[in-house]
């Protein structure tokens, strides 16, 4: 008989805990939901601005460096400069490294294309030349390099290769 009473106790204790622990009669918790937060184009963040698509949206313009020889074409003469460009414009290079006029063709968020045509009348094109690709490419003598791009800016670097 003692063990029926304790069985009887313990559902009883069983069943206490379980109403104690129900939360059925109180409001649920109320979590707050994930808020989006975007940055505007100067750096101040608005809450909860609608997602756009990456196609849609054209990247904000960020700051690039500063060119060592600004925009500069004539220090390039040489084969050695840094400079920024903004536009399609043909670099006059001295002929030493095999290049006698270097020309960026285009610029845009892809890359920068540059074009040369050799004293033999050989023509030379690279296209979407990033800083992320590894390193410069060479033509005939020449390294080129892209340092930065934002839109359709970009700071680029000759020198010997």
């Amino acid at each position: 008989m003692t063990h029926r009473y304790l069985a009887v106790a313990a559902s009883m204790l069983g069943a206490c805990v379980l109403v104690a622990c129900d939360t059925s009669d109180t409001p649920a918790r109320q979590t707050p939901s994930p808020t989006t937060t975007t940055t505007s184009p100067l750096g101040s963040p608005s809450a909860a601005a609608p997602p756009t698509s990456a196609a849609a949206s054209s990247p904000a313009a960020v700051p690039l460096p500063r060119a060592a020889d600004g925009t500069n074409v004539r220090a390039c003469l040489d084969g050695r400069c840094e400079i920024l460009v903004s536009k399609p414009i043909d670099i006059p290079l001295d002929g030493r490294h095999g290049i006698g006029v270097l020309s960026v063709t285009a610029i845009d968020s892809s890359g920068v294309d540059f074009q040369s045509v050799s004293p033999s009348g050989f023509v030379s094109s690279f296209h979407d030349q990033h800083p992320d690709q590894g390193g410069p490419s060479t033509m005939n003598k020449l390294a080129i390099g892209v340092i930065a791009i934002s839109g359709t800016k970009a700071v680029i670097r000759l020198s010997p290769a």
